[in-house]
């Protein structure tokens, strides 16, 4: 029993370092999936999350894309994620490093804007309900998570582009 546990560790743990992302994140997953997936206190922490963040399904979101009523759009998955093909206009923070990376994009250190209308969004919402959360504690207030999954977007025929 321990030999196999120390495997099943081991291929975890190979699997981390070539890929950085959980394993609940590495993919297109259901719900049921992702309950298979990851443990409860990570589905509870993304549930947490969505208490206390404003959420826009995907037609309020194309809505916003067509008026352009917002200053960003981010996709906060990894790059080579938002490589293999984002949404217009989107620039790529990923989830891991948008505490660090969102200043100069709001104006820091001149004129910094935490008032920007924010869109985030990630392959099926989890890192984007996390992200949203961490830029509404760092004091940011007008973050909006697109509750969707991407794939529903590509297969509603809205525009793609590849390539960074």
């Amino acid at each position: 029993m321990i030999k196999a546990l120390a495997s099943r560790s081991a291929a975890v743990l190979a699997v981390s370092f070539l890929n950085p992302q959980p394993l609940c994140a590495q993919q297109d997953l259901s719900p049921a999936q992702m309950e298979e997936m990851c443990p409860d206190v990570a589905i509870d922490l993304v549930l947490e999350a969505k208490k206390s963040i404003r959420l826009a399904d995907m037609n309020s979101f194309k809505q916003a894309v067509d008026e352009s009523s917002y200053d960003l759009v981010i996709d906060v998955r990894e790059p080579s994620e938002y490589d293999a093909g984002h949404i217009p206009g989107a620039i790529n923070i990923p989830r891991g490093l948008i505490e660090f990376k969102i200043w100069p994009t709001v104006g820091f250190p001149d004129v910094t804007d935490q008032g920007q209308k924010i869109y985030l969004y990630c392959n099926t919402g989890g890192r984007a309900s996390l992200s949203g959360k961490s830029l509404q504690e760092l004091g940011f207030t007008e973050v909006t998570v697109v509750e969707m999954k991407l794939t529903d977007w590509i297969d509603a025929g809205f525009p793609i582009e590849k390539g960074s």
